[in-house]
């Protein structure tokens, strides 16, 4: 399987059923970030992670269990204290 189209990816990752509906952690990552009037770039900053981690971040459903916080902290690279937090705004 090739690599996805960069641009076409963050098109997808952006998409505003992405960032508006709930089943998406990327809902909570641009809730979180629009709060404190962050862009991508101090986004990823804050959670320790390149801004392309960002769109993989934003495509994974929203996290309910430990496991699921310790997967995508695991799988991408970021804290998942830090996603916790995301999560509880």
């Amino acid at each position: 399987m090739s690599a996805p189209d960069p641009v076409a990816f963050h098109r997808l990752a952006t998409n505003p059923r992405v960032l508006t509906g709930s089943f998406f952690l990327g809902h909570y990552l641009h809730v979180f970030a629009t709060a404190r009037q962050w862009d991508d770039v101090a986004l990823a900053a804050w959670l320790a992670c390149e801004v392309t981690t960002l769109d993989h971040l934003r495509l994974c459903r929203s996290l309910h269990t430990d496991a699921d916080y310790e997967l995508v902290a695991g799988t991408f690279g970021v804290s998942a204290e830090r996603l916790r937090e995301v999560m509880q705004g």
